[in-house]
């Protein structure tokens, strides 16, 4: 994300852009570490757990094709 946003790209996700705007880079880097440690916090001990894993494995979906799409967007931008 970061790397897009350098080459002029927008941040789609109104909540991050609201961080980035007023926290900068810092600021995305730290919000998106809490939301991973919270995740961590949620799901530590439920491992087990089908709606755990269910979510887990819907946020690990999510994740990647936000990384992929961006990968692509980066890789088409001068």
């Amino acid at each position: 994300t970061i790397a897009v946003l350098g080459k002029g790209g927008a941040e789609a996700n109104p909540l991050m852009a609201t961080v980035i705007a007023k926290a900068g880079y810092a600021g995305f880097i730290g919000v998106s570490a809490a939301l991973v440690g919270l995740v961590w916090w949620w799901a530590s001990g439920q491992e087990d757990d089908p709606v755990v894993q269910g979510v887990l494995t819907a946020g690990n979906v999510v994740t990647c094709g936000i990384a992929a799409h961006n990968a692509g967007v980066s890789v088409n931008m001068k």
